[in-house]
């Protein structure tokens, strides 16, 4: 079967406008260059499951209808329906719910290196990022441009968004977990399908950023993703962050108040009466009332995120049937190979936003504990003494202060580092203290801490208005050096910015390709990333952790280099504070 799969692969590809077959029909794409001049084969928009509309809103996703004639899969990717409130404070409506559509993209076999020549390919699938309400998977976010110098296939996908993806009544009227549903279903393509496209799907390693690293984290949780993949990959994201799954008690909050905004009930409303109402709303009118669930500016930024689902007839396949938190602390998850990691400066996803506006910045000066302490950092989640836990924050990350000077660089960066530690490092710590005890090995983790030309401080600002501090590296910037993304910036020229994308895409595939992120084809450069140590203390693992760090700036050059320290005393800051996850 694999032999004949690739031959109609090879014979498929070789044509000037290729057409390859799939179990739902055929599809015809269309030759590119890759950044230094290699053809490969692009196919976009092509359905992986029924448009969710009508009764298919709110529910799990269904497989596509079949088609004969050849689908022309060469256009832009339509957006699933959001509004983007991570770029621009009242952002407008895009998208369509009919949006479940996935794209391939494969070197042709004569631009292949010699020893992959006539052998299927390992594939990388990346989800995107977007916080679960915005973003997608098309070229002008994810171009394939950097990867495609290399002998993998890409495949990449959307999912529903907000609250069209992740809504829940906790019940079977609506049970939640849409987004990855559609995850997991654009999986099973991949396993039905990609042998048509010269992919082994023996050899699936799923990555994604943010929101889309916190969905691989899940499906190294849930029975659902079992057998779909073989590796992964974690970019600044994963299941313990606060925004990546709330709990059942915040859920029908969300969902009371969805009926209520959109006239469709209250908290009394039965569940059934309250999707019906929502089944029969246009999608834009739905989409209109997220803003008013915006307490400070655009946040919460994530109102609609991961829960856990019950079992039944009407729900025989739940994404979760337990928090995060109880499958990593049991032991439930996939010990695969695994890459995971930060980037330095994460918080300046919010950071930029809150002090480049000057409106925003006084509002938050205006009411700092309290916005700090409920809204940003969503302190009431993890403690009933918020005001005791604020305390301790202040003098630790803003020496006491309760308002942030934009005159003052460590005044700036601690608000930049407690959101990064929030959000992203301490979550990270933590899931891999549990990882680590239940014996997951290889672990390969990392610190991105390298400036370049570009960064996504910009993309995330909502304004062209400066201050007089240097950026950092951004939530995002290692995207930079991974994907071509012409909707934000231009393609990298600065020759360290260049050189940088080369060891990312050569130690990324690598791991695609061996399971291990070391070894380099051209011997470029000669890295000494070791996994993590499973001989660890429960409750430690800063004495023996090993990481890589990636360092450097466009001025004075690229350090990439091992290290055994990973933000120690902000760890154990978090460590000594009372929360819940401790």
């Amino acid at each position: 079967f694999v032999m004949i799969s690739l031959c109609i692969c090879v014979s498929s590809i070789s044509l000037k406008t290729p057409i390859v077959k799939t179990v739902y029909g055929p599809v015809q794409g269309q030759r590119e260059l890759s950044r230094y001049g290699r053809y490969y084969q692009s196919f976009t928009g092509i359905p992986f499951a029924k448009p969710p509309v009508g009764p298919l809103r709110f529910a799990a996703p269904e497989e596509p209808d079949s088609w004969t004639l050849p689908l022309q899969a060469t256009n832009v990717t339509p957006v699933c329906i959001q509004r983007d409130y991570l770029v621009t404070y009242n952002p407008p409506t895009e998208g369509t719910e009919d949006c479940l559509y996935l794209n391939v993209y494969t070197p042709e076999v004569e631009y292949r290196h010699n020893k992959f020549e006539n052998k299927l390919l390992p594939v990388l699938v990346f989800i995107h990022w977007g916080g679960y309400f915005a973003g997608n998977s098309g070229k002008e976010y994810l171009g394939p441009d950097y990867l495609m110098d290399k002998d993998i296939i890409v495949v990449t996908f959307n999912y529903r968004l907000g609250v069209f993806g992740f809504l829940t009544t906790l019940d079977d009227e609506a049970p939640g977990n849409y987004g990855f549903k559609d995850q997991v279903l654009a999986l099973k393509w991949v396993q039905r399908n990609i042998e048509y496209f010269g992919g082994d799907k023996n050899k699936v390693t799923i990555a994604g950023q943010s929101a889309g690293a916190a969905s691989v984290h899940f499906h190294l949780l849930s029975s659902e993703s079992e057998g779909l993949f073989h590796q992964a990959i974690s970019q600044s994201g994963n299941v313990l962050g606060p925004w990546a799954f709330f709990n059942e008690t915040y859920q029908k909050q969300i969902t009371s108040y969805q009926a209520l905004f959109t006239n469709c009930g209250n908290e009394t409303t039965e569940t059934k009466q309250i999707i019906e109402c929502l089944r029969g709303l246009p999608a834009e009118e739905i989409l209109k009332t997220q803003d008013y669930f915006k307490r400070f500016f655009s946040d919460p930024l994530v109102v609609y995120t991961s829960t856990v689902e019950k079992k039944s007839v009407r729900n025989p396949n739940p994404f979760l049937i337990q928090p995060p938190g109880e499958y990593l602390k049991k032991g439930m998850f996939r010990k695969v190979p695994w890459i995971t990691g930060v980037v330095k400066d994460e918080g300046i996803l919010k950071v930029s936003n809150l002090l480049r506006n000057d409106n925003i910045r006084n509002a938050l000066n205006n009411k700092f504990v309290e916005e700090i302490s409920n809204t940003l950092l969503a302190l009431t989640v993890s403690t009933t003494d918020s005001t005791t836990l604020y305390s301790n924050i202040s003098n630790f990350y803003f020496g006491g202060q309760n308002k942030i000077d934009i005159n003052n660089p460590n005044s700036i960066q601690g608000l930049i580092d407690v959101y990064s530690d929030r959000s992203f490092i301490y979550p990270l710590y933590q899931s891999l203290l549990l990882h680590l005890y239940h014996k997951h090995n290889p672990i390969y983790l990392y610190s991105f801490e390298y400036k370049g030309e570009y960064t996504y401080g910009d993309v995330f600002s909502f304004t062209t208005n400066d201050i007089s501090f240097s950026w950092g590296t951004s939530h995002c910037d290692d995207l930079l050096y991974l994907f071509y993304t012409p909707k934000y910036f231009n393609k990298l020229e600065a020759d360290r910015d260049i050189c940088m994308s080369k060891y990312i895409v050569e130690m990324w595939t690598n791991f695609v390709i061996y399971g291990n992120p070391n070894l380099l084809d051209d011997e470029t450069q000669k890295t000494s990333w070791k996994p993590l140590d499973t001989a660890i203390n429960k409750d430690n693992i800063q004495g023996l952790i090993h990481l890589l760090n990636i360092t450097g700036n466009i001025k004075d050059g690229i350090d990439i280099k091992g290290s055994k320290s990973f933000y120690k005393d902000r760890i154990n800051f978090w460590k000594s504070v009372d929360i819940l996850e401790n």
